[in-house]
């Protein structure tokens, strides 16, 4: 099966006949966004002929078209050095909030980078369950109900009745088995057995299934996923929980059950709001060690709870609110109003004197009429800091800081 590879942006249009996207394709998202519900549709829109990718990055695997969405900020050409460089901070954000710790070496990396996402993905993947492997898959107890010629375990009589009554020579019997065919592994080989239909990785992935001979491969319905929570915070299982939490990306992204003549699809989507909240975060925690706090909740009234995405204070005399905003402003005029009122009421609530709305910087940024106060910079991380706007009558300041990318 020959793979295609599209590359689009957050927020563009994909229509039909662009890039080998055809109506097929067209019909099994649509079909695949309507069996989802509300989770496909934060993705995208429906418009004449295609659809609009909204404010979330990932893959979508559609057949064998692999439609890849990047965070764009800028005005860029869409070339493939731009693609590449946006690929390279995507997953630079994925790696630094612990969403996908891509091993990346100085050497390999501008290569890794040539390929496209679920590539990356998938290998990572791949990479995971073979660390697993190497360092033995973990065995549980299990209650195995089986018809036996020998007595094992407890008898089931309803079953030994209805099953046995003419073959009295053997037994049905509930009994506990220790082996690897548990829930853990059942998850890891499920989402093995999605990716390995995929040329690239065909045999490494066939390789790896051989290890897993013993296991079955259970139905998505019936994993239960709140149990797989409880597996990820236990000591026991923690060297499972990177690979549990990106199956649990692979199984939840797939619907194999779409009707004759229409692809499967297959989707590992990250919001891009969420993600620039907590990269900014994570960073400015190694920025500013032991004084950086997220999601520190005020209430404000009643059950309405105030949580700004930064609050940075020094030595208990000085807070600074950090508001991150995954959105491109051109002049001080194109800072939305409720982002304003939002920060101020953030200061009272916190006893901040300053505030300020953290924006990703983008080419080009110099030639506007911002006023650029002061440059930050480190080893990770460089900012550009705007005069704080003071508040009338208030010793209350607001400010824009600019988030630069180190590529």
């Amino acid at each position: 099966m020959k793979v295609e590879n599209i590359s689009v942006y957050e927020h563009q249009n994909l229509k039909v006949g662009t890039n080998g996207f055809t109506k097929k394709h067209l019909d099994s998202l649509l079909r695949w966004q309507f069996k989802q519900q509300k989770s496909a549709s934060q993705y995208f829109s429906l418009i004449g002929q295609g659809i609009k990718f909204k404010s979330w990055v990932g893959i979508l695997q559609v057949g064998n078209l692999y439609i890849e969405i990047l965070p764009k900020i800028s005005n860029q050409n869409d070339s493939t050095d731009d693609v590449i460089q946006w690929r390279r901070r995507l997953c630079r954000m994925l790696s630094v909030t612990k969403t996908l710790d891509i091993r990346q070496t100085e050497k390999s990396s501008q290569g890794t980078f040539n390929h496209s996402l679920w590539e990356i993905f998938y290998k990572y993947y791949l990479l995971l369950v073979e660390d697993l492997v190497k360092t033995g898959l973990i065995k549980s107890y299990r209650k195995e109900e089986k018809n036996r010629t020998a007595l094992k375990g407890k008898l089931n009589f309803s079953k030994q009745i209805s099953k046995n009554l003419i073959h009295q020579e053997k037994f049905y019997t509930n009994s506990f088995v220790y082996d690897k065919d548990s829930l853990l592994n059942q998850i890891i080989i499920k989402g093995l057995r999605i990716i390995s239909r995929h040329p690239s990785i065909i045999y490494e992935a066939k390789s790896l299934l051989e290890c897993f001979e013993d296991i079955q491969d259970i139905s998505t319905a019936s994993i239960d996923w709140e149990r797989v929570e409880l597996f990820k915070r236990e000591r026991k299982t923690e060297k499972y929980t990177s690979a549990l939490i990106f199956a649990e990306m692979i199984i939840k992204g797939t619907n194999p059950n779409l009707s004759t003549g229409q692809y499967n699809v297959t989707g590992i989507m990250f919001d891009m709001n969420v993600l620039f909240e907590k990269y900014v975060a994570q960073t400015m925690m190694r920025f500013f060690p032991n004084k950086i706090y997220t999601q520190k909740a005020s209430r404000i009234w009643e059950t309405r709870l105030a949580i700004p995405d930064i609050v940075y204070k020094k030595n208990n005399q000085e807070t600074i609110i950090f508001d991150t905003k995954w959105k491109k402003i051109i002049t001080n005029i194109d800072v939305a109003s409720q982002d304003i009122y939002q920060q101020y009421v953030y200061c009272k609530l916190y006893s901040a004197n300053k505030a300020f709305l953290i924006y990703p910087w983008y080419n080009g940024i110099e030639n506007n009429n911002l006023l650029l106060e002061e440059k930050i910079t480190s080893e990770d991380i460089e900012l550009f800091k705007t005069s704080p706007y003071r508040i009338k009558n208030e010793n209350t300041s607001l400010g824009i800081i600019y988030w630069k990318w180190r590529d």
